[in-house]
């Protein structure tokens, strides 16, 4: 990823199965502080790749974008505050889904869960609109996992302050319940 000061040309690429690479599809401009790089390949088809960008002070967004053929499209971007310059962010696919976890862990700030159940569609409106923030433990809560089991449940990871939280999520990204502190005292 890039400097404070500066960037990197992030590029996406497919290798075949005999070898070889296609040629790189470059996403997005170079901007500061481009740490985090994220690609889900959801079932419809439709390549996301995200790209983290510094605003200005202590805001980062998440820029979404779509690989077509050889051509990146930008989809959107997150709200202010679902990323901090230093921060860190999941982006996975769970069938035609597109799933976001993200780290907000400034005092108090929570760990954001978004989930598109239709990743061919307009997933920054359905991730703004189903937006989940997971509150449990205190302070500096972010760090997040994700991943996705065989039967399509869909499990976060996070951390606040000296503990490690979980919770799952159905295949329609509706909560199985509450956060669960697994670790403490670290």
């Amino acid at each position: 990823g890039g400097s404070g000061s500066g960037g990197t040309t992030v590029q996406y690429a497919t290798r075949a199965a005999a070898g070889g690479w296609s040629a790189g599809v470059t996403v997005g401009a170079v901007v500061a502080r481009n740490y985090s790089v994220g690609v889900a390949a959801p079932s419809g088809g439709r390549v996301l790749v995200s790209v983290s960008r510094h605003v200005e002070g202590s805001d980062s967004r998440i820029d979404l974008y779509a690989i077509e053929g050889q051509a990146a499209s930008v989809l959107g971007s997150t709200p202010q505050g679902w990323l901090r310059p230093d921060g860190d962010y999941r982006l996975i696919s769970a069938g035609n889904a597109a799933v976001l976890a993200s780290g907000s862990p400034w005092p108090n700030g929570p760990t954001f869960f978004a989930f598109a159940a239709d990743a061919d569609a307009d997933v920054m409106a359905q991730w703004q609109a189903g937006v989940v923030n997971h509150t449990s433990g205190t302070d500096r809560r972010g760090g997040p996992s994700l991943t996705v089991d065989g039967g399509g449940l869909v499990h976060l990871g996070y951390g606040g302050a000296g503990a490690q939280y979980y919770a799952r999520y159905d295949a329609a990204g509706t909560s199985l319940g509450g956060d669960v502190q697994v670790m403490d005292n670290l």
